[in-house]
């Protein structure tokens, strides 16, 4: 169990990046205190405009946050984001038509009695907003959808306004309307920074997250939330859970080309997720849209330096490189309707690696032939369905020779160990738009793992000798075999509605986990033997069997903007843990773990620049 308690206040600076710099006001007599507005972006221009009297706080706040496109995200979502306006002269609009320009969906949205309007469950990317009066578009505007974000918009008519300046855009990356701490990135934003190609070195992009210990790099790596374990975090790939369920440790393998966006959350978030007392790495993959599109990429990389060395590790004599090939297609099967997104990613991965004491060499050589395909649908613009499917499958084949560390080189060649790796994975979803205030989503999948490890000569028993250092005798190759795999499948329900200034989520989150295993010692074996000491010990280890852990939980929350300027979140999630042993019988079932959630924030400025936000949560971690 973790409890998070937070309180901070943040403030954001433009760094001045080119020439362009100017100091501009906002004057609004008899409406707000005057506002100054000190533009210092660079490599862009901004909207400023002169209101007449009569205009409400609250438009003229929606409107200056429009012309500052300032992108605040107030609610996050698993693999969406969400449109929400104001159109300042409701007695000339019709209607807002919003279109996905990549895929040429387009969406009527009615507007309320007091000019507002929201489109929620949007796939990231970007959108054509259109306003609409007597059947005429009067206004057309694009914004830019991210990943869990709400994008504030103000639409209307200008002939109520004396005078525009400039005319331009800029984008904000404090969100102001969260207590979430953490970033959302986009693959073309990944693409301009000096990043290694995996998640985890994206992941280290966000606040209070560190370097998990290269021991673990077995299990792909990790990373730490501000201070928690490695092996506390969860990853989702379109809603899918990736993360290893044995021990915590990793998660499936994905190609760099695959990803679209990256939501990583290190702390406060809210009642929607659960089984993490670390951090949560959400990430979704590219699609299609009616463009056809084709390309590749080649990537090498070599490590061309080496730790020192230890007692136990000639660290000087490691050697590491991947060859990576990426081939992709994309675009629609039925335009306007049916997309498609395929890529295909073959690697090669040698590293060599030798002991000091164990007088042993290691030639590892990975290879591995990812392919992935996503598919979306659109039954109509209100109801959309997505299938996601990969397989990470890999062989890593690691060679062992006799080594000489006294004259740095290998002898003989022993045998090989097989590791089987990663599997297939899929998940299908339906989201829905009930209508302008209701959207439903329901999802099912599944993740699949291979855990086994078959050396080469497994039936040569396992024989170390202590002398004083642990030396490796025999021609025994891995002291274990081991045939196993996971399997998880899951189910998920969300449901949102929007009530007047509240938004209200609730859903239910199930995960059914199982695991094969048989693992036994090399020969059925292993024999320790201690000359000075004149004796010997004989171990015998045998696991065999299946295994289930279960996972349910559902949530409730509500988003309440109170003012402009101030929202307050309160959210309760509820977990439940049960395992079995081989025999079906439970021996941890755990239930009833409460978990409220609690954020506020508060925009001191109402301009998107500083923030205030607390929050309070309660988070558990299911047995491994």
């Amino acid at each position: 169990m973790r409890t998070d308690l937070q309180f901070s206040c943040v403030f954001f600076i433009c760094r001045v990046e080119n020439e362009f710099s100017r100091d501009a006001y906002l004057d609004v007599p008899d409406c707000v205190p005057v506002i100054q507005i000190k533009i210092i972006s660079g490599g862009f221009m901004v909207s400023i405009c002169k209101v007449k009297k009569g205009f409400s706080k609250s438009l003229l706040a929606i409107s200056i946050g429009a012309a500052l496109s300032i992108s605040s995200i107030v609610l996050a979502d698993n693999t969406t984001g969400t449109i929400r306006g104001a159109v300042l002269n409701t007695e000339k609009a019709d209607k807002v038509r919003v279109t996905d320009i990549a895929r040429g969906i387009s969406k009527d949205v009615s507007i309320g009695n007091g000019g507002e309007f929201r489109v929620g469950s949007l796939p990231p990317g970007e959108y054509q907003l259109e306003l609409y009066s007597d059947g005429q578009v009067t206004e057309s505007r694009s914004v830019s959808v991210s990943l869990g974000g709400t994008i504030n918009i103000a639409l209307g008519d200008t002939s109520e306004m004396e005078e525009v300046i400039v005319q331009g855009q800029r984008i904000s990356q404090l969100d102001t309307g969260i207590a979430e701490s953490g970033l959302v990135i986009s693959s073309d934003e990944i693409v301009e920074l000096p990043v290694a190609r995996n998640l985890d070195s994206v992941t280290l992009l966000a606040p209070s997250v560190s370097r998990g210990d290269r021991t673990f790099d077995e299990f792909g790596g990790g990373t730490s939330f501000a201070g928690a374990s490695i092996a506390e975090n969860v990853s989702y790939i379109n809603g899918l859970n990736t993360t290893n369920f044995r021990n915590g440790l990793g998660y499936s393998t994905v190609p760099f080309e695959f990803y679209d966006n990256i939501q990583v959350k290190t702390g406060g978030y809210s009642a929607k997720f659960g089984r993490s007392t670390g951090g949560v790495m959400n990430a979704t993959t590219k699609s299609g849209s009616n463009e056809f599109k084709f390309g590749t990429s080649f990537y090498y990389d070599e490590e061309t330096e080496t730790a020192p060395n230890t007692f136990v590790y000639d660290n000087d004599q490691d050697e590491l490189n991947t060859r990576e090939a990426n081939i992709y297609a994309s675009g629609p099967i039925i335009e306007d309707r049916l997309f498609f997104y395929a890529l295909y990613s073959g690697v090669l991965k040698n590293k060599e690696y030798y002991g000091m004491t164990s007088g042993r060499g290691y030639k590892e050589e990975t290879e591995s032939d990812f392919w992935g395909v996503k598919i979306d649908g659109y039954i109509t613009e209100d109801h959309r369905i997505e299938l996601t499917a990969f397989s990470d499958e890999r062989d890593i084949v690691e060679g062992i020779y006799n080594y000489d560390s006294d004259i740095e080189q290998t002898g003989d060649y022993i045998g090989d160990i097989v590791y089987g790796r990663g599997g297939f994975n899929w998940i299908a979803s339906y989201i829905g738009n009930l209508n302008d205030d209701m959207t439903l989503s329901i999802s099912y999948g599944e993740n699949t793992q291979d855990r086994s490890e078959i050396p080469e000569n497994k039936d040569a028993s396992t024989v170390y000798w202590y002398n004083p250092g642990r030396v490796s005798i025999g021609d025994w190759v891995g002291s274990t075999v081991e045939v196993g795999e996971d399997t998880r499948e899951m189910f998920r329900i969300d449901f949102s509605w929007a009530i007047n200034d509240h938004f209200v989520e609730v859903g239910i989150d199930n995960e059914a986990n199982s695991l094969t295993e048989n693992t036994t010692y090399s020969g059925g074996e292993v024999w320790r033997l201690y000359p000075e000491l004149g004796r010997a010990r004989n171990l015998i280890y045998e696991n065999v069997g299946s295994f289930e852990t279960e996972s349910t939980a559902f949530y409730l929350q509500d988003t309440w903007q109170i003012t402009d300027d101030w929202s307050v979140q309160l959210g309760l999630r509820n977990e439940t843990f049960t395992n079995k042993n081989a025999a079906g019988e439970k021996f941890i079932d755990v239930s009833d773990q409460w978990a409220p959630r609690f954020s506020t924030v508060w925009d001191p400025t109402g301009e998107g620049k500083q923030k205030v936000f607390a929050n309070f949560g309660l988070y558990y971690l299911p047995v491994a």
